[in-house]
């Protein structure tokens, strides 16, 4: 399948947006980003961590940290 002018490159969640993430400074679209759950931070979809045994998504920083 050949793509044409009008197909984006990428899904929309994939593409830049208007929010910026503060860990690696993409830009993403504020529907796709996630927030972590010990400091409130905004993540992109790219920096979000899940933890394995609660299922809970936290910003690199946090993951460090813990």
């Amino acid at each position: 399948m050949t793509q044409d002018s009008t197909t984006p490159a990428s899904p929309w969640w994939l593409q830049a947006g208007d929010e910026e993430c503060p860990s690696c400074l993409r830009r993403y679209h504020v529907d796709a980003g996630y927030y972590c759950v010990h400091c409130d931070q905004p993540i992109c979809p790219f920096c979000v961590v899940e933890l394995r045994e609660s299922r809970e998504t936290v910003c690199p920083g946090c993951q460090e940290e813990a």
